[in-house]
């Protein structure tokens, strides 16, 4: 269940700066599936936890269509998809 309720001030001080960001941004975020889902310009990009971003980094970077990307190129592509 997700709270509707609006965090204090001080409480948000208290969390995580990306769990901040993502809080300045909830009116793009929607859950869909049990995954968070930010929309920005008509494109959805799924919000990829701290923990699982160098795994989707590298799995991109390396695999079979990534072609070899340098490290920035292969990042603009994944900021297509993810965030």
């Amino acid at each position: 269940m997700v709270s509707q309720e609006k965090p204090t001030t001080d409480r948000l001080r208290e969390m995580h700066p990306e769990a901040r960001r993502l809080w300045g941004q909830r009116h793009q975020l929607v859950i869909r599936d049990e995954v968070l889902i930010r929309n920005v310009d008509n494109q959805s990009q799924l919000i990829v936890p701290q923990a699982l971003r160098l795994r989707l980094f590298e799995h991109a970077h390396a695999g079979p269509i990534a072609g070899h990307l340098a490290a920035e190129r292969t990042l603009a592509k994944l900021r297509e998809h993810y965030y």
